[in-house]
């Protein structure tokens, strides 16, 4: 497990039209998290209005073009099945990551009225990749066409540097990714809680907090209800926008087309157990 910036990825004009350019699900999760000891950026209404501003699927598909899919959950896709529905993790949510832009206009309007100004300004912090920059940028335009109330400036630097300030508490806003080689939702979920060292911005609620004192407690409970558990964590830490999940990455693979029976996971690069070559 490891934290990290965006994966970099191949050069998607020029590989368009490769057929061989096979794009895979990562086990990468991207998301904003505000600075919470900047009093007026801990506001949980504020964070959920930035949140149902973004519309995730223009991002993936419009923008990045990279196979990259819009967060549905704080865990990507294909990490973790219901082994009693046979459901991925991520479509058994009960807190839905939806772009809203009535309810991101609403939860602003509640925010500043609880801050007492009329409008607020913030920086968000990047690293300097190409697809960093480009969600950066994607999240400045997003957020001053819905919410021109908030004006936000996009700093990139490199990542040591970015990482560096994150330690520091030296950012208002800023975009990381989380990369897991475990199956198992608590290993995001745990990123949020008060106490871990990858909890830059200091968040903090009770409720979340004993949601995953249960969920980490692995004794005198069956798989199915730490599933549950791990779900409702899921929906508390979505619900206050905590963390503010974004997007999935993707992997780019460039494979011979007449080789077959190739598999991919989320942990593993390639499994070739099953391949053949095709005649």
């Amino acid at each position: 497990m490891k934290c990290s910036s965006t994966p970099k990825i191949l050069d998607p004009v020029k590989n368009l039209h490769n057929k061989a350019l096979e794009k895979t699900p990562a086990a990468n999760m991207n998301y904003l998290q505000f600075n919470t000891k900047r009093k007026d950026l801990n506001n949980v209404d504020l964070r959920r209005a930035v949140s149902y501003a973004l519309d995730r699927k223009q991002l993936t598909k419009k923008v990045l073009q990279d196979g990259s899919q819009p967060a549905k959950a704080f865990a990507p896709n294909g990490l973790v099945t219901d082994p009693a529905t046979g459901k991925d993790f991520t479509d058994e949510t009960t807190q839905s990551i939806t772009y809203n832009q009535a309810k991101a206009k609403a939860y602003l309007k509640k925010a500043l009225k609880e801050i007492g100004k009329s409008k607020l300004s913030f920086t968000l912090l990047t690293a300097d990749n190409e697809v960093d920059k480009q969600v950066g940028e994607y999240i400045q335009g997003q957020l001053a066409k819905v919410l021109p109330q908030l004006t936000v400036t996009v700093t990139s630097v490199p990542k040591q540097t970015r990482i560096q300030r994150s330690l520091d508490g030296d950012f208002d806003a800023v975009l990381m990714s989380w990369n897991s080689n475990i199956q198992d939702a608590s290993d995001y979920l745990d990123t949020a809680t008060e106490t871990n060292i990858s909890n830059f911005s200091k968040f903090k609620d009770a409720k979340y907090t004993a949601l995953m004192k249960t969920v980490d407690t692995t004794t005198n409970q069956t798989a199915a209800q730490r599933l549950t558990e791990e779900q409702a964590a899921n929906a508390r830490v979505v619900n206050v926008a905590g963390y503010i999940p974004v997007f999935q990455s993707a992997n780019d693979r460039l494979i011979n087309r007449k080789v077959g029976g190739i598999h991919y996971t989320l942990f593993a690069d390639t499994y070739y157990k099953n391949a053949y070559y095709k005649k």
